[in-house]
C-alpha cells in the first residue's frame, strides 16, 4: 500500500501507521459515537495480534496478498470451549475445558474484511491521510448475504424451555419468553430495568440499543409494548413484591441470573441441542416475534416498527417472514372486513360520501401494499398472491 497523493504524511503523523493503530483509533471513535456493530470484531483482532502479524505492518507496505491470506485464515476451523460441563460452570480449571471445533460463516469473514476497509477509510476521512485502500480489491466470499428465515414454532420453544436446568429455570425462562413476546435483541433484554417498562401505558424505553447513535432524541428509543409483554412484566412485578415485600428498584435489571448476556445464548443453544433441534439460535426469537407482530399489525410497517424498533423498511423485511398461510389468512380477514363495511353502508340511511369511499380504498391499498412489500422476496408467497388476485379478477 502507498499514499495516493504527494502530501507529506509519512514524515510526521502517518509514518509507520498500521492497521492495529487504525483499529484503536476506530475503536475510540465508535465508543464516542456509541456504535456497537463492530465492537466485538475490533476486540477480537486487537486481542489476537500475534495470530495476524500483518496488522502490525506499516500501511505503506500492506499488500493485497496479506488481506487474501487473512481471508483464508479466517475461514479455517478453530477450537472453542464447549460442552455441558463448561456451560454449567464446571471444568473451569485451565486445560480442563472440553474443546470443540467451529468455523466462521461467510458473512462473518466478509464482515472482518469490511472492518479492515473501514479502518483505512476512517484514517483517510477523519485523520486527513490518503492511503490507498487495497482491501477493496479483495474479493468477498459468495453466498454470504443469504437472508436467514428460521422461525421458532410454539412446540420448539416449549421443548427448549423444558431442557433448561431446574436451578436456572425461573430467570432464564422469563428472559427467553420476553424476547419472544417483544422481539427485543439479546443485549436489550439483558440490560432491561424495571424503570424501562411502563405496562400501564404500553411503553418500553431503551436507553441503550443497537442503533442508538441514530436516535432523533436523547433518552433512548421508545417502543410499544406488546400485550403479552405487558402481562408478563405485570406478573413479574407482583412476584417480586410478594417475595421481597416491596416494589423493585427502577434502576435494577429485571433479569439478573447471569452477569453476561452471552451466557443466555449458550444456555439457549445447549437446551436446543438437548431437545434435538438444529440450526436454531437465540436471535431467531427476534425473527419469530417480528413475524408475529407484523401479522397482528396486518403488515402495516409503521405499526410493526413501533414495536420492534427497526429503523427502515429494508431491515424490517429481513426479520418478517410471512408464510403462505399468513398471507391467506390476512387477505381473508381483509375480505371479511370489507364485506362488513359494505353491508353496513347498504343498511345505513344514506350512502357513504365520496371522501369515505376514497379513504376506505386508500386504507385497503395501503394494507395490501405493506403485505406485498413484506413478502416480495418469498417466491412461494408471490405465487400465492398472484393466484389470489387472478381468481379475484376472474370472479369480477
Amino acid at each position: 500500500m502507498k499514499l495516493r497523493s504527494s502530501r507529506d504524511h509519512g514524515s510526521v503523523k502517518f509514518c509507520g501507521m498500521t492497521l492495529e493503530s487504525g483499529l484503536r483509533l476506530l475503536d475510540l471513535h465508535y465508543r464516542a459515537e456509541k456504535k456497537t456493530s463492530y465492537q466485538g470484531y475490533i476486540n477480537f483482532l486487537l486481542q489476537n495480534l500475534e495470530q495476524f502479524p500483518f496488522l502490525r505492518l506499516p500501511l505503506e507496505e500492506l499488500q493485497r496478498s496479506d488481506v487474501t491470506k487473512f481471508r483464508k485464515d479466517m475461514q479455517a476451523p478453530y477450537t472453542v470451549p464447549t460442552g455441558q460441563a463448561f456451560l454449567r460452570g464446571q471444568g473451569r480449571v485451565k486445560g480442563k475445558r472440553p474443546l470443540g471445533e467451529k468455523t466462521r460463516s461467510r458473512a462473518t469473514v466478509n464482515k472482518y474484511i469490511n472492518l479492515l476497509s473501514i479502518v483505512i477509510d476512517h484514517l483517510n476521512e477523519e485523520h486527513d491521510s490518503d492511503f490507498e485502500n487495497v482491501v477493496k480489491t479483495v474479493r468477498k466470499l459468495k453466498g454470504a448475504d443469504r437472508k436467514r428465515k428460521r422461525r421458532v414454532t410454539d412446540d420448539e420453544f416449549a421443548a427448549i424451555l423444558s431442557h433448561i436446568p431446574a436451578q436456572d429455570a425461573s430467570d432464564i425462562v422469563e428472559f427467553f419468553t420476553f424476547s419472544l413476546n417483544q422481539g427485543t435483541r439479546r443485549q436489550e433484554t439483558f440490560n432491561l430495568t424495571w424503570g424501562d417498562v411502563d405496562p400501564a401505558n404500553y411503553r418500553l424505553t431503551l436507553p441503550h440499543h443497537k442503533t442508538e447513535a441514530h436516535d432523533d432524541e436523547e433518552g433512548g428509543q421508545i417502543r410499544t409494548l406488546t400485550r403479552t409483554a405487558c402481562e408478563q412484566i405485570q406478573r413479574l412485578r407482583q412476584h417480586y413484591k410478594a417475595v421481597h415485600g416491596r416494589a423493585p428498584d427502577p434502576e435494577a435489571r429485571i433479569f439478573t441470573r447471569y452477569q453476561t448476556e452471552a451466557t443466555y445464548s449458550k444456555i439457549f443453544a445447549r437446551a436446543a441441542r438437548e431437545a434435538g433441534l438444529q440450526d436454531i439460535r437465540l436471535h431467531d426469537l427476534r425473527h419469530e416475534a417480528t413475524t408475529r407482530i407484523a401479522r397482528d399489525c396486518r403488515y402495516n410497517s409503521t405499526l410493526t416498527k413501533s414495536y420492534t424498533g427497526h429503523k427502515d423498511e429494508r431491515s424490517l423485511a429481513r426479520y418478517s417472514h410471512a408464510s403462505p398461510r399468513d398471507i391467506h389468512d390476512t387477505v381473508q380477514q381483509l375480505q371479511v372486513q370489507n364485506g362488513r363495511d359494505g353491508q353496513a353502508a347498504q343498511q345505513g340511511s344514506s350512502p357513504p360520501s365520496d371522501t369515505a369511499v376514497l379513504e376506505a380504498d386508500q386504507k385497503e391499498q395501503t394494507a395490501l401494499a405493506n403485505l406485498i412489500e413484506c413478502i416480495r422476496n418469498d417466491k412461494k408467497s408471490k405465487s400465492l398472491l398472484v393466484n389470489f388476485f387472478t381468481s379475484l379478477s376472474d370472479s369480477l
